[in-house]
């Protein structure tokens, strides 16, 4: 009986303990494994044909896979109710495609959720940050918004190449290691729905692709792509691709992208300042621009406009659940943590450029 299951299902079976091994070497292996030999070496192969190959179109393949996923899902089920013994062979078709896509998955590019965080790579202490510090980047902030000429602010989108080589001049200038070459930035095929879930983008690991949805608040789009080209450089961390997205623009000569990283942090001080006195917090507040607050209001209704209440909870949800099962402990509270470290690396940044002038 035993045999006979067996050699039925040889093939899930395999992939079944192949993925196991897997997920343990993903959640439990070195970061040094991670980053000396899984991302230099098997990351960058597969990724870089991964990515040229699905450059040559500009539809999504990762949409499209899950378009087909689904309708075989579809079929599956229609046969079984048909033909009534179908059932268990459905079953094993569709585990073992589902075993498949989960092995491809850290082949292509799951393995990343391994390798050490921003933190760690660039020494930053985000425990002993004060009043005066959180300050002093605010501030900082709106001394580069306000020289920037009004007319800079007259809002052009770059062009997505002009972005691709921005990203890597300056991933070359933060010494970030760019595993893969970026060629394309696709759009969100259902972006619709998704701006209804509230994604602004997201990264497809099975074709190394990166997408920005059509909807998403106009001057967000520099500071997206590039957290999303991130994710595509082998960083699992919505923090630290939120934090490499905000370093990256922050020294940019592009004054479109750094605006676009700083109308996605100030938010994160604004709620800071909540915690101040009345006063204290309005005297803040007045600091900010009067066209700078106005940008942050369009910019909430917008989205608040978009959303769908309960597609945005599902989303959120499923991924979370999908964060904590890679090793994100803190699932999608994760995108806001690099608030710290922005913080504390642009007081850092400040301190050196103040030394090597003195």
């Amino acid at each position: 009986m035993l045999k006979l299951f067996i050699q039925r299902f040889r093939g899930v079976i395999i992939l079944g303990i192949v993925l196991c091994i897997q997920y343990l070497i993903s959640r439990y292996s070195s970061s040094c494994f991670i980053e000396s030999y899984y991302l230099k070496y098997v990351y960058s192969f597969v990724g870089n044909i991964s990515n040229s190959l699905s450059s040559l179109v500009s539809i999504s393949l990762w949409e499209l896979f899950w378009v087909f996923f689904i309708l075989f899902i579809i079929v599956l089920i229609v046969l079984s109710f048909i033909k009534k013994s179908f059932w268990k062979r459905s079953l094993k078709y569709f585990v073992f495609v589902l075993l498949i896509g989960a092995n491809w998955f850290y082949i292509s590019w799951g393995y990343s959720y391994g390798r050490r965080s921003m933190i760690e790579v660039m020494d930053i202490n985000t425990e002993g940050l004060t009043k005066s510090d959180v300050e002093d980047a605010f501030h900082l902030i709106l001394k580069d918004i306000s020289d920037m000429s009004m007319d800079a602010l007259n809002w052009t989108t770059p062009v997505d190449q002009a972005l691709i080589a921005e990203y890597r001049d300056q991933m070359d200038r933060e010494e970030i290691p760019l595993y893969v070459n970026p060629h394309k930035i696709k759009k969100i095929t259902f972006s619709k729905f998704y701006i209804q879930a509230g994604v602004l983008g997201f990264f497809g690991p099975f074709f190394n692709e990166v997408h920005v949805n059509r909807y998403l608040y106009e001057k967000d789009y520099p500071y997206v792509a590039f957290h999303e080209l991130s994710h595509q450089q082998g960083v699992g961390s919505e923090r630290d691709c939120n934090f490499i997205a905000f370093i990256l623009a922050y020294h940019s000569q592009d004054k479109s992208l750094r605006y676009s990283a700083y109308l996605n942090i100030l938010p994160y001080f604004i709620d800071y300042f909540y915690q101040y006195p009345q006063e204290e917090f309005n005297e803040m507040v007045r600091t900010i621009p009067s066209y700078l607050i106005s940008d942050l209001r369009s910019r909430s209704y917008w989205y608040r406009d978009q959303r769908d209440e309960f597609i945005d909870r599902v989303q959120s949800k499923a991924n979370d659940i999908y964060l904590k099962s890679n090793g994100v402990e803190d699932g999608v509270m994760n995108y806001g943590k690099y608030f710290g470290m922005v913080v504390f690396w642009i007081n850092q940044d400040s301190n050196k450029i103040a030394k090597n002038k003195s």
